[in-house]
């Protein structure tokens, strides 16, 4: 299966399938601004919001964010994985009350 990451410079995601192929990831500030993963302050709890192409409505998308180098995820974890996403009318998969948090 193939494997597409995507980058916003601070963090990872990893998608592990060729289609629906995943054309960004944000989340929404207060203001209703898009913001960048790499914007997201630890411990804040947000949606994140996958966008895909047309055409993928009902299809699922598998995620996995993957800690910065050298860090865990609170729980011992490199790795967070979100199986099953749906792609919704609007062309996105969401996480409802998404949050990073390392260990201290």
């Amino acid at each position: 299966m193939d494997k597409a990451t995507v980058s916003d410079g601070a963090t990872r995601v990893e998608s592990r399938q060729r289609e629906p192929k995943i054309k960004q990831i944000y989340w929404v500030d207060e203001n209703e601004k898009s913001r960048l993963l790499s914007e997201l302050y630890e411990g804040v709890e947000i949606t994140l919001c996958i966008s895909v192409g047309f055409g993928y409505v009902g299809k699922t998308i598998n995620l996995k964010v993957i800690a910065d180098k050298g860090k865990k995820f609170v729980g011992g974890e490199t790795e967070l994985k979100y199986d099953n996403l749906i792609v919704e009318k609007d062309n996105k998969a969401y996480i409802k009350n998404f949050k990073i948090e390392y260990e201290k």
